[in-house]
């Protein structure tokens, strides 16, 4: 609503300075208890209002609650911020100042903290949230009365949950929340479209030599920092060599591995790979490979990036309040090259928020995810969606075993599980969908379209479940066998985990007429042992640190530092090293199919499922972009809301 904005202000302006105090009789008020009515309802709270320079003093955090808005305390610097709908307000105690949506307003009494609570003056807690407030001199009360005056709405104000808190690092950030944190309010050389395809960043436009190995970026000269600094090609080569110090023992450190950079001038930047890499592009999206102003992080040392101040933003939003652990807000960047283009005013982040659903059901979240449990009842909902997690879970075979070592007992217990029944049996319908290959769906081709697609389903798992019982019998009897040997799976312990475990026994029980033993032990554990290979087989994982087949299929490599089914192939790394050497996406996507088909046919690892995160996002939010992957999920540069 055009012209709300000073009028309202202006109103709560007049009132908080000018108003008489909540009661006409200020003596007689000040002698007696004050009683609090919002909505005809009596409110008792453990710190009782009072009265101070003849202003009635009232716990802040109770009637903002109970007004419906959402109350965050930030320890550090004494500061309350409240959240309702398009309205935030932020109030350092002991100041006369609080500023409602960025405007400032004046109190002629400070708020306090007395026992524990925050106390401000009741006509700044009332009509900021567009209450009426009336004194009621029989009861000695103050009647609060909601929705008395409209509050700001229409505008561009979006709120989503966070997991967990999280750090704006670029060099040390590892987790789903500070990633994409991050890539809202960071930008590197590229950024992501639809697609997943590599569209200009900082980088206006880049080339690349005839041999793969060597870009050349030219930088946008209005690309800026938020202190209004410009950021050149020397932020790169400092943030990435920050990022590859191994003192730092940051998670993304290897995918700076043998590149070099160098600042041809402050507008231009040189980038040499080891190998052809055409997915290099897409990769300069994550924050990783984000530029960092040498001179701000030196002045910050190791407080870098863990709060408001201590942080400097080139993307198109700004953090500009931050209660750990529990809030965040973002506002659009004045400075962001392409702000014309960015239509959210603000993000209102609840970190750690619980009850999503009931809240999202309450229009104040916008955007929720979806546990496994709840996907059934929201599965026909049109505002469900899932994105992939590019995750793939499957069973991973030690080579050495003599058992199975040999292929056909490999691939009785490979095939001889029905994947949608074992998904049904855990309770991830919806979450998991059956595995077609080792690379999960929402791996990109290189050219806007899905990998798993264009390669189709390499493992005919229905077709392979009819065969498996016959194959179990012959591979016993390559191995002069009568039965089954002993042979354990080694799985995650924790509830899934044995249910998993549990639901796998009973399948090859079922199908292939054998028992097999099952070890839980924690995930560490786990991991240690598959890398030195004590098991004989287990329940692994693989989720995608960026968006190309490559990052499923080199862990295969015969020296590949992951390779822990100890497979050896010429005909794969032959392969594999080819899509890796080749520049043309289209041949180097053939190349890829050929390395998979190979690995799937030998059978190291037997892919189960792959995993998806099911959402539900309110109507009114469009152009959501979500990005595929455990790293970055969403980039909200282009989103807007329309008709909220």
């Amino acid at each position: 609503m055009k012209g709300w904005k000073g009028a309202w202000l202006g109103l709560t302006a007049l009132s908080l300075l000018s108003a008489p105090a909540a009661a006409p009789a200020a003596a007689e008020a000040a002698s007696a208890k004050i009683n609090i009515k919002i909505d005809g309802q009596a409110q008792v709270y453990d710190t009782a209002p009072y009265m101070k320079n003849d202003r009635t003093l009232v716990p802040l955090r109770g009637i903002f609650e109970k007004l419906g808005a959402e109350v965050f305390w930030k320890e550090e610097t004494s500061t309350v911020y409240a959240v309702k709908g398009d309205l935030n307000i932020v109030l350092p105690i002991g100041s006369k100042q609080a500023t409602v949506n960025g405007q400032t307003v004046q109190l002629d009494q400070p708020a306090e903290v007395t026992n524990g609570r925050t106390m401000v003056p009741i006509r700044f807690v009332s009509e900021t949230l567009g209450a009426g407030v009336l004194w009621e001199q029989k009861s000695n009360s103050v009647v609060i009365t909601s929705g008395v005056k409209p509050l700001p709405k229409g505008g561009q104000a979006l709120h989503l949950p966070l997991s967990y808190e999280f750090v704006l690092d670029p060099s040390l950030a590892s987790d789903p929340a500070s990633l994409t944190m991050l890539a809202q309010v960071g930008e590197g050389l590229t950024r992501l479209d639809q697609t997943g395809q590599a569209v200009p960043g900082v980088a206006k436009s880049w080339s690349v030599s005839p041999d793969g190995k060597t870009y050349r970026f030219l930088l946008r000269d209005n690309a800026k920092w938020s202190d209004g600094t410009k950021v050149t090609a020397p932020d790169f080569v400092y943030g990435w060599s920050r990022g590859a110090n191994p003192e730092l023992q940051g998670a993304y450190a290897f995918m700076l591995d043998g590149l070099e950079s160098k600042a041809l001038d402050d507008l231009t930047l040189e980038v040499t790979l080891l190998q052809p890499t055409p997915s290099f592009p897409e990769q300069l999206a994550l924050p990783i490979f984000f530029p960092q102003k040498m001179q701000f992080v030196q002045s910050k040392g190791e407080a870098f990036g863990t709060d408001v101040k201590h942080s400097l933003f080139n993307g198109p939003f700004t953090v500009t309040a931050w209660a750990h652990e529990h809030y965040a807000l973002l506002q659009k960047n004045p400075t962001y090259w392409d702000q014309g283009q960015v239509r959210l005013q603000k993000v209102n982040y609840y970190i750690g928020a619980s009850d999503l659903t009931g809240r999202y059901q309450k229009g104040k979240l916008d955007r929720i995810p979806l546990g496994a449990a709840d996907v059934p009842a929201y599965v026909n909902n049109p505002q469900f969606s899932q994105v992939s997690n590019l995750v793939t879970s499957y069973l991973q075979f030690n080579l050495e075993d003599p058992v199975l070592g040999n292929l056909k007992i490999r691939q009785a217990l490979g095939y001889g599980i029905d994947a949608p029944a074992l998904i049904n049996a855990v309770g991830a319908r919806g979450r998991y969908e059956a595995a077609t290959g080792m690379v999960p769906v929402g791996i990109t081709n290189g050219s806007g379209g899905s990998y798993r697609a264009q390669s189709g389903d390499l493992l005919q798992r229905q077709v392979q479940l009819a065969k498996a019982k016959a194959l179990l019998a012959d591979g016993l009897k390559e191995l002069g066998l009568t039965a089954f040997p002993n042979v354990k799976l080694l799985m995650d312990d924790g509830a899934l985990g044995r249910k998993t475990g549990e639901a796998l026994q009973e399948q090859w029980k079922q199908l292939l007429g054998i028992s097999v033993q099952v070890e839980y032990v924690p995930f560490g554990q786990r991991l240690q042992r598959s890398s030195r290979g004590d098991y004989d087989m287990l329940l692994g994982s693989w989720g995608a640190d960026y968006n190309d087949p490559d990052n499923f299929l080199n862990l295969f490599l015969s020296s590949g530092m992951y390779n822990d089914a100890n497979y050896e192939s010429t005909l794969f790394d032959a392969a594999l090293n080819k899509a890796l050497q080749e520049t043309d996406r289209s041949k180097r996507m053939a190349a890829y199919k050929q390395a998979e088909t190979i690995l799937l046919g030998d059978l190291p690892v037997a892919p189960l499922y792959f995993t998806n995160q099911s959402y539900l996002t309110q109507p009114y939010v469009k152009n959501w972009q979500a990005v595929p992957g455990l790293a970055v999920n969403y980039d909200l540069k282009l989103t807007y809301l329309e008709g909220k």
